[in-house]
């Protein structure tokens, strides 16, 4: 799990670090809601990796399926929007 949440805590640190890049100029709705997106999965990931080893593997696993939901939520979100 830490493996995971280290993974998770890269992928949407580096994404946002590209989204940023990519995007100069002002930003539309979509894209702060996306960028949103980058930093509630990198907060949740980060704080899920620091109380990943001290945590049960059963809490670690609901971690783990709550950032998935998280990102879930956000994702539909953004499609209902767009």
């Amino acid at each position: 799990m830490i493996a995971f949440f280290g993974f998770s805590f890269a992928l949407f640190l580096s994404g946002a670090a590209i989204a940023w890049i990519r995007w100069s100029g002002p930003l539309s709705l979509i894209r702060r809601i996306s960028a949103g997106e980058f930093i509630v999965g990198c907060v949740l990931s980060g704080v899920f990796l620091l109380t990943a080893k001290s945590g049960t593997p059963e809490g670690n696993r609901k971690r783990m399926l709550t950032l998935f939901l998280v990102m879930m939520v956000y994702q539909m979100i953004i499609d209902v929007l767009r």
